[in-house]
């Protein structure tokens, strides 16, 4: 091992030419031609030319000072590090072949030779940014490239064979820019790992046609590619990607199947192939992967989201015209996601973000999301089909996260599958059929437009267990009418519209838990009606001056209250609770704080307790019958009144009465005034007054306390009387 110092000017490098080296700096010349165990320097100032013609050899090569060309077309084999300086011209295309373990540092000189790596279990690492000329090749035949932070841009670039080698990119990059041909090749990847940022440009300018070999690496190992200008065809043969970003690039893409194991982002500019050939998005190790189809509204290709793990981000509004969901998460990230059919079978989540689905298939199954795919956010789903032929499709509907809507003005059929949960519901612009093949469950508001036929609905039970958050309930004219209403607990809700329950056995309206209604002014109807203690919770109504009209009686309820008082809601402002039926019905079983009892129906009301003796809290008591009727109360209990309003008519008499022995009514302050009451078994007591005078078509029926049934009258000043 001995140093060779240039001391020949210009000159040639060859077999013979001993004059131009010397053994020391500056010395005297004559010493032999540098082998490969020998360091070559070239430390001279000046300006001149260093031809070589044969195939050269040393350990390390460093240029120090003066402004060197090299030229000639004879390989160097390199076996140890090379340093140049930035004024250093490597024009001599001869082929330079590094073994050992180099530091490559050519400081942005331009080589215009290619070049080979070669050295089992050796490490070529770069000093700075290594510049190949455009028509040149760096070949990995074996050991590791090491790019540390530096690009190494070359023309093409080649690693196919199966030594073990490997690329590590570091937050380093490889640049490809040779005008045409296969700039980049790995096609056979046995023994081949990468690390780092595993970044590859293709910066091909020209028209040439272009071909990319990337090999079927591991996800590990993948490397992402960047097109970042031209137009030219490029072929991408079969194999993985990290990432695919053809920002810039305005060429042709051909279809061939490609895994992509991170981003992938196309440009308005390019075309792609249309074929069967997929693209599949796949892979488990990259959390949030971002897809960007630019302006492309129907891709020629199939694409495929089979990601477990992963979450896809969109980055515009997007179509996706032919495409499968097998595993991963969708993030639509504020934007649009445009699709025939939305299928997903496996367990995944939906992130909206301000985005939605737009559906467009008709006559098939348009949407499939079961399996547990849940939504992170209100996720809304779209179907914009404005035909009139055949049935639309819901397979399943995810966990409740999603929201429906319609917005063509279809008149076909939409059949949903026997558990149906939705987050808000509306279908404004529909006028076919929904046809549901179970109990809905809505988690948000709910509005059924005029033109919109609900089959089967009396049979079907809705179920609205929206959350704290108020939500509405509201239709452009009837609200269907539903077999059974029930608001779960948590669920706030506000009437738009009157709902009413089917007029048949086993319908009911129910309010469960700490659930919050608010009737805002409009009617429920139906046979029963009760509210249920959940968790020790109960529910609050706020009545707003709205009524709950109840039309059960005992034998349709099978001896069940009309209004069932066991959950003891709380109620909220003034309204009505109307039972209706012409048969006998009672409120029960035990006395609770109830807004204004009216009795609506001819059939005797009862308002019972459990046997303790338990009255009422009443905000007043009415009767809008229309012929004789019976109001009932619990004998030995106390119903006290806020108002005392209880009157019937001449050809409506109402009977106030107990059930057995004595029952107690009690109201604070102020005066009584009935009319048309026949009073039984009724002691009055409070501080009000209370007057059923029989004049006013009142009958004491006996066994009263406490009640002015005559008025009595009390002369205090002068009269007079006329004499006949």
């Amino acid at each position: 091992m001995a140093n060779r110092y240039w001391v020949g000017g210009t000159g040639t490098w060859n077999t013979s030419s001993t004059s131009v080296w010397s053994a020391t700096s500056g010395g005297p010349s004559g010493a032999s031609v540098p082998t490969a165990a020998d360091d070559v320097f070239f430390d001279q100032v000046g300006t001149y030319t260093v031809t070589r013609g044969f195939t050269g050899n040393c350990r390390n090569i460093t240029v120090s000072a003066g402004i060197v060309t090299f030229t000639g077309v004879g390989a160097l084999n390199i076996a140890g590090s090379m340093s140049l300086l930035s004024t250093t011209v490597w024009s001599g295309t001869g082929l330079i072949t590094f073994t050992g373990s180099p530091t490559v540092t050519t400081n942005g000189a331009t080589i215009s030779a290619s070049i080979t790596y070669n050295a089992a279990g050796g490490t070529m690492a770069l000093g700075s940014e290594l510049i190949l000329a455009n028509t040149r090749t760096f070949t990995l035949t074996e050991g590791t490239l090491n790019l540390n932070t530096y690009t190494l841009s070359t023309g093409l670039f080649s690693s196919s064979n199966a030594n073990t080698r490997a690329i590590a990119f570091g937050t380093g990059n490889i640049t490809v820019n040779g005008a045409s041909g296969t700039l980049w090749t790995t096609a056979t990847t046995t023994g081949l790992s990468t690390s780092g940022t595993q970044v590859v440009n293709v910066s091909n300018s020209t028209g040439g046609a272009t071909t990319i070999t990337s090999g079927s690496l591991s996800e590990t190992n993948s490397i992402s590619f960047n097109f970042t200008t031209g137009t030219y065809a490029l072929t991408h043969t079969a194999g993985t990607k990290r990432s695919l970003n053809f920002t810039g690039f305005s060429g042709t893409v051909s279809n061939t199947a490609q895994t992509i194991y991170g981003d992938m982002v196309l440009s308005n500019g390019a075309t792609f192939t249309g074929g069967a050939n997929i693209w599949t998005l796949g892979g488990t190790t990259v959390s949030t992967r971002d897809v960007d189809l630019a302006n492309k509204t129907a891709l020629g290709f199939p694409l495929a989201f089979n990601a477990s793990g992963s979450t896809f981000r969109f980055l515009r509004n997007t179509t996706l015209a032919t495409y499968t969901w097998s595993n991963g998460n969708l993030n639509l990230n504020g934007f649009q996601v445009t699709a025939a059919t939305l299928v997903r079978s496996g367990t995944s989540t939906v992130t909206a973000g301000g985005g939605r689905f737009k559906i467009t298939g008709s006559n098939t199954t348009v949407v499939n999301l079961s399996g547990g795919v849940s939504a992170t956010d209100d996720v809304p789903v779209e179907l914009t089909y404005a035909g009139g032929i055949g049935t639309r499709t819901i397979l399943a509907f995810g966990d409740g996260g999603f929201s429906l809507a319609f917005s063509g003005a279809a008149t076909d059929t939409v059949s949903f599958p026997s558990n149906f949960s939705v987050r808000n519901f509306d279908t404004t612009g529909f006028s076919g059929t929904l046809s549901f093949g179970g109990d809905p469950t809505v988690y948000g508001s709910l509005f059924f437009n005029s033109t919109t036929t609900v089959s089967g609905a009396a049979n079907k039970a809705l179920n609205l267990s929206g959350s704290a958050t108020q939500h509405t309930l509201d239709a452009t004219t009837t609200f269907p009418t539903f077999g059974r209403i029930s608001f779960s607990p948590l669920s706030n809700y506000l009437l738009n519209k009157n709902i009413t329950v089917g007029n048949a056995p086993g319908n009911y309206f129910a309010i469960i838990g700490n659930a919050a209604l608010d009737l805002n002014g409009k009617t429920v109807t139906a046979p029963q009606g009760f509210a249920q203690d959940f968790g020790g919770n109960s529910p609050t109504i706020t009545m707003s001056g709205g009524a709950i009209v109840l039309t059960g009686d005992n034998v349709s309820l099978s001896f069940a209250p009309v209004w069932d008082t066991t959950g003891n809601p709380t109620f909220i402002g003034s309204g009505t609770i109307s039972c209706t039926s012409a048969g006998a019905k009672y409120i029960g079983p035990v006395g609770r704080t109830l807004p204004t009892i009216n009795q609506g129906g001819t059939g005797t009301l009862s308002l019972e307790d459990d046997g303790t003796g338990t009255g009422y809290a009443l905000a007043d008591l009415t009767s809008t019958a229309t012929s004789a009727t019976i109001i009932q109360l619990q004998q030995f209990a106390t119903t006290v009144f806020t108002n005392f309003s209880l009157s019937g008519t001449a050809t409506a008499q109402v009977t106030l009465r107990s059930n057995g022995s004595q029952a107690t009514v009690s109201k604070a302050s102020g005066t009584v005034s009935a009319s048309y009451l026949t009073i039984q078994d009724i002691a009055a007591t409070g501080g009000a007054t209370w007057n059923a005078y029989t004049s006013n078509g009142n009958v004491d029926g006996g066994g009263n306390t406490g009640i002015n049934f005559s008025p009595t009258t009390t002369n205090s000043g002068n009269f007079f009387s006329l004499l006949a």
